[in-house]
Order: C-alpha cells, then structure tokens, then sequence
C-alpha cells in the first residue's frame, strides 16, 4: 500500500517489523490522544468537503458513484472499473489494485482525454486535513497515478491534493514519475531479500526521528 512505500522512504527497519509481523504478530504502538484527535479532525473534513462536493456535482446533473467500504479488494477493484466504464464524473474512495500494489485515492475525476474506457480518463484528487501538502502525500498520490494508469490503460496527466482550507494543489505526474518508480524498484529489491526473522534475530537499530510516528 501506500503506507509501506512512506513508511520505506522513512525508516527500512519498519519493513523488516512489517515482514516479520507476517508470522510473529508483534504489537503495535498505541494511538496517543493527538493522534486520535487529528484522525478525528480529518474524518471530519472528509466527510463535510465530500458532502459539498456531491452535492455540487448533482446539482451540476453530474454522476457521483461511491464504492462502499465492506467487500474484498478484488470486489472493490471492480466496482471502481464498472464505474469507470460507465463514464461516472466523480468516483469517492476508489479501489486501484494492480498486484501487488492497492491504493485507496479518494477520488478519480473524469477530465478530457482518451483511455481504454473511451474519449475520457480519470484523475486523482486525494483529501488531507494539513495545511500544505508534505513529500510524504505526493509519494502517496503518485503511487495512486501509477495504478490508475495501469487501470485505464492511459497515463494520467496531473494529480491533486486538496487540503484543510479547501484549496487544490496540482502536481504533474510526470515530475515525479521517475522517482516513483526508482522507490518502487528499491522497494522490490529490499522486500525480496528480506525473510521472516524470529524475533531473537530481530535486531533494533538506532531510534530516528520516524520512531515517534510509527506503528511500531
């Protein structure tokens, strides 16, 4: 997922946990009260921006399709391909899964162009609470453009991130494409090299200054 790519960019040692994870299932840090509070936060906006939207994309005469949450991936996976071919204007909480990468964009806006679905494609917009985009949200939303890219068989020209105050920030695909997938590779490489530990073998490194953010 997206997260393993972020949480590989910040800290390998993470991924060896995740993979020894696998067959140990080793405890997780828990949430503090301020991690609480900002997933609330940020649920929060979700729910109000999205609200917004909808609704101005109805009154529009815009379709709006929302794939649910329950179901397996592979189900999900589908329901987001059959709302594409059918030409849906705004997809909410699509499922992109091309093996063994799954990603999660809040929505794909249909915008001018041409894919295997016909004379359209689809865009990502992703939603976050913060202020100004981090490194860490552009990585997510370029993984997602590289799987709606796979989907629809048509590279995507921009992605977005909108943010707290409601504002949209486009990035071009193609800046960061390169980058993408040279984190893609190392990611590859590293994972396949890496066996599932007992937790004796399990060496712990240097804290950094990742520690205080992550799951582990």
């Amino acid at each position: 997922s997206s997260q393993d790519l972020k949480d590989f960019v910040e800290c390998k040692f993470a991924i060896d946990l995740d993979i020894a994870d696998l067959s140990l299932k080793l405890p997780r840090a828990a949430d503090s009260a301020l991690d609480i509070m900002l997933q609330n936060k940020g649920n929060d906006f979700e729910e109000h921006y999205h609200a917004d939207v909808k609704d101005r994309y109805e009154r529009d005469g815009l379709t709006v399709r929302e794939i649910p949450y329950d179901g397996s991936i592979e189900d999900r996976a589908l329901e987001t391909v059959d709302a594409m071919s059918a030409g849906a204007d705004l997809i909410y909480q699509a499922c992109l899964f091309c093996q063994p990468w799954q990603g999660y964009p809040d929505y794909i806006r249909k915008v001018d162009g041409k894919s295997r679905f016909g004379n359209y494609k689809y865009e990502v917009a992703d939603v976050k609470s913060r202020m100004n985009p981090s490194d860490d949200n552009v990585l997510q939303i370029s993984l997602y453009s590289y799987l709606l890219g796979l989907v629809q068989n048509a590279r995507p020209e921009h992605m977005y991130i909108i943010t707290g105050d409601s504002r949209e920030h486009q990035f071009t695909y193609e800046n960061y494409s390169h980058y993408l997938m040279s984190v893609l590779d190392e990611f590859t490489r590293y994972t396949g090299k890496t066996t599932r530990k007992e937790t004796r073998d399990i060496e712990i490194p240097l804290p950094c200054s990742f520690c205080s953010y992550c799951k582990w």
